[in-house]
């Protein structure tokens, strides 16, 4: 994720070597550990400038053009005033999301009423599968 107008927005996809050199906002919580051990098995330093506690204050810096960071796509979606978002090259830089129950059958309603919420928010993107 980048402020709109950095020079880095040219490109449709981004490698971790071109994000090194930028200053970089570490995400909250939630994304902190993906983003931290994406950098450590592609060998690159984990950089820090600033670190932000919660994602959306992570956005409000890159909104203020304070640096880059790596956000999960989904968080992403409803934030895309002033910011650019740019898929990484590196394969492995996703995360996976699973639901898991020991039997469909024996759901509440209100899990059933969450699956059809994934389902319905998810399937025309081709990401979401039930096993």
């Amino acid at each position: 994720m980048l402020p709109k107008g950095h020079p880095l927005a040219a490109k449709p996809i981004l490698s971790l070597s071109e994000i090194v050199g930028e200053p970089f906002i570490i995400p909250g919580e939630s994304s902190r550990s993906h983003v931290w051990e994406l950098f450590t098995r592609h060998g690159f330093p984990f950089p820090k400038v600033y670190s932000s506690p919660v994602d959306y204050v992570t956005i409000s810096l890159v909104k203020e053009g304070l640096g880059l960071s790596i956000i999960p796509e989904l968080i992403l979606r409803d934030f895309s005033a002033n910011i650019e978002a740019r898929y990484l090259l590196e394969e492995d830089a996703v995360r996976t999301l699973g639901v898991a129950m020991l039997s469909l059958s024996k759901c509440s309603s209100a899990t059933h009423k969450f699956l059809e919420v994934i389902k319905k928010t998810f399937s025309s993107e081709n990401i979401f599968h039930l096993i």
